[in-house]
């Protein structure tokens, strides 16, 4: 199963032409959870396009609720402001793609890609993630 979706995904990478440097997980937002697909799947990718991957240059240093239940995304992003850190300065100058399991509302997202951009100094930042949920309500 996970060998089909780096299969997928490496290949559509390769048919957008992102020029990516390094591959860095979004850190899971249930650390409790027994499988984390993430540092996996973005490992796999990473061996296909021979890109190196960082699976926790980013980490979660401040507990949150549940955000799915929180529907309004100014709210979220109060949240989540400074839950995040960078770990390790590798990421400056490079253009990475930053990958998670799940876009809902993009709150998790912009609030690692603004820290990658402004403490990171990453030169570019491409996003892809493997679901959509259908609605934030």
């Amino acid at each position: 199963m996970l060998d089909d979706i780096i299969t997928t995904v490496s290949q559509f990478i390769k048919s957008i032409n992102w020029t990516v440097d390094l591959i860095v997980c979004v850190p899971p937002s249930r650390k409790g959870r027994k499988f984390q697909p993430v540092p996996p799947i973005a490992i796999g990718i990473g061996r296909v396009l021979g890109i190196g991957v960082c699976v926790d240059i980013v980490v979660k240093v401040k507990d949150t609720p549940e955000l799915k239940n929180i529907f309004d995304f100014e709210e979220r992003m109060r949240i989540l402001k400074d839950a995040f850190e960078i770990r390790d300065p590798v990421v400056a100058g490079r253009s990475i793609l930053l990958f998670d399991d799940l876009y809902r509302s993009g709150a998790t997202l912009n609030a690692v890609s603004r820290l990658l951009q402004q403490e990171g100094k990453v030169r570019n930042i491409y996003v892809l993630t493997l679901t959509m949920t259908r609605s934030i309500r």
